[in-house]
């Protein structure tokens, strides 16, 4: 089952579409990674999801069902923008507000637990406007996960984050993925963190889903190469292909195969063709990403 699914999904402000017969579709257990440019239309999804804005056009599912149904709305967990605390209210206090909000079964033992997932125990009694923006995440966070929700939905929550606290994050999100089951939509710019703990990727461009894709076929495509140029690359193209498993880019020959660059650049001089670039390529998330969106650009 998928634990969300949007069929043709639009919202316009004014005429102008932020969302665009989106298609989105997130299994359920994913730890889904939704990736585009500021203003691609990311945030825009996930309130219409959580039910903040109202789709112009298109459905919403959540499990199955239509998403203003109350049991499966009761189920999602958000931190969307800003966590939505008092400054002048200390963290313990901002949590039971909205656990008593939220109607939770045992607050106390439950505002104990989410503290201690996102390790704020011994922050509690801090004022909430005294707390640096990484806490104020790990607090969103923390209330977000109130009352066991099934679906989490994330907007950038480790932006402002120091390397701990992004650590922190990623061991909390990976945690209730894999022991409690909890399917995660996260968006983030921090590209190197994400691609260590999603498993599946969505990548929007003003408005339109461009490609939706599970990380074990990402991790097929970003393979490492090195990238050869030389004076002459339809020759060298057609002498390296018979060694070693090639592809030609614009930006040059792909070698793939982890094969010596020493030796590829002794074979083409043997060859008596000069040798203008050889550079090892590390593909990253990163990487993968900007090369579909100069795709999409020039499509």
């Amino acid at each position: 089952m998928n634990a969300i699914e949007t069929h043709d999904l639009c919202k316009s402000f004014h005429g102008i579409y932020a969302v665009e017969n989106l298609n989105l579709t997130v299994p359920e257990g994913a730890i889904y990674g939704f990736i585009g440019e500021n203003g691609s239309g990311k945030s825009t999804t996930e309130k219409l999801i959580c039910g903040l804005l109202v789709p112009t056009h298109g459905k919403i599912k959540l499990y199955g069902k239509p998403y203003r149904n109350p049991a499966e709305r009761a189920q999602i967990g958000t931190l969307i923008e800003d966590p939505a605390c008092f400054p002048g209210s200390t963290v313990y206090q901002n949590m039971m507000m909205q656990a008593l909000n939220l109607d939770v079964k045992d607050p106390e033992d439950e505002i104990a637990r989410v503290l201690d997932l996102v390790q704020m125990t011994e922050h509690a009694d801090k004022k909430f406007g005294k707390c640096s923006l990484g806490m104020k995440q790990r607090i969103g966070i923390a209330q977000a996960l109130l009352g066991h929700p099934k679906l989490l939905v994330l907007d950038e929550p480790i932006n402002g984050l120091d390397t701990e606290g992004c650590r922190i994050v990623r061991e909390t999100l990976q945690y209730i993925n894999r022991e409690e089951g909890v399917t995660i939509l996260i968006t983030s710019h921090i590209l190197d963190e994400l691609s260590k703990i999603a498993t599946h990727y969505g990548i929007i461009k003003e408005g339109r889903l461009i490609q939706q894709i599970r990380a074990e076929q990402m991790s097929e495509r970003c393979r490492d190469h090195i990238l050869v140029r030389t004076a002459n690359d339809m020759k060298a193209f057609g002498f390296l292909r018979r060694q070693f498993e090639t592809e030609t880019s614009e930006s040059g020959i792909k070698v793939y195969g982890e094969p010596d660059s020493m030796k590829i650049s002794a074979m083409l001089m043997e060859e008596q063709i000069p040798v203008v670039q050889l550079e090892t390529k590390r593909i990253g998330l990163e990487e993968y990403y900007i090369g579909i969106m100069e795709e999409a650009r020039s499509a």
